[in-house]
């Protein structure tokens, strides 16, 4: 996982910082980088290719998996603003970009992108969002807990934070074991005590019956690698 950071962070933060500025919800958010992440993964197995994309086109298909989420997930952007909001954020010494030969060939090689991209994750964009499995957890979770400790931990925002860093990682767990697991860690760094009185089945447990403490972790410490990686980004100079 560090070394896919390694080599993808900067892309999933373009679309990150993007759709922040293009005020897109986090489900385009979620959608764009589940389109980036798979585009990865169908490509990964093709040598030429990949090492191609990784030189010259990664940005290109970061954009592309915006303006294409944007479309799935009925928020429909303008090509124009994500053309110029993505070259803003990844020139930021630059002028900002005019209509003009450069502006012109961005926009083409995503609308050349948009269709390529479609073919290469075989038009698999259906999705199941972890967003609305926190919700619900979270929804069951908080009448478990006395009203000062639920405030006081502030487990809600966090969990919400975190589930936001996870968008960074390619997909490898159901979405139920993902929203579970950012919960799991919200909880864990919060030092929350989450009684199980009365019963021998942990709370995790009960909120997904399909749950177990190995995958939680690994999407703790998968989601704590962000975490680093972000650190890092902020800690070089002239960030």
């Amino acid at each position: 996982m560090e070394q896919y950071l390694h080599h993808n962070y900067k892309y999933t933060c373009l679309i990150s910082e993007a759709c922040k500025r293009l005020k897109l919800s986090s489900i385009s958010c979620y959608t764009a980088c589940y389109l980036y992440h798979n585009f990865n993964e169908k490509t990964a197995g093709q040598a030429f290719l990949w090492m191609k994309v990784s030189s010259e086109y990664k940005s290109v298909f970061a954009v592309t998996s915006i303006y294409l989420a944007s479309k799935l997930a009925e928020e429909p952007t303008k090509i124009r603003d994500i053309v110029n909001v993505s070259s803003r954020i990844l020139h930021p010494d630059d002028d900002p970009l005019n209509i003009g030969e450069r502006y012109w060939s961005l926009r083409d090689s995503v609308l050349n992108c948009e269709l390529y991209l479609l073919r290469m994750i075989q038009f698999d964009a259906a999705l199941d969002y972890p967003q609305n499995y926190l919700l619900s957890y979270l929804n069951s979770l908080k009448p478990w807990v006395l009203p000062p400790q639920w405030e006081k931990a502030n487990v809600s925002q966090m969990a919400w934070n975190l589930l936001q860093d996870s968008f960074h990682l390619p997909v490898k767990e159901a979405s139920e074991i993902l929203a579970l697991g950012v919960l799991k860690l919200a909880i864990d760094a919060s030092e929350l005590e989450i009684s199980n009185e009365g019963t021998s089945i942990v709370w995790w447990k009960a909120l997904c019956e399909n749950a177990n403490e190995d995958k939680l972790h690994s999407i703790g410490c998968d989601v704590m690698q962000v975490l680093n990686c972000e650190e890092k980004r902020n800690l070089k100079p002239g960030k």
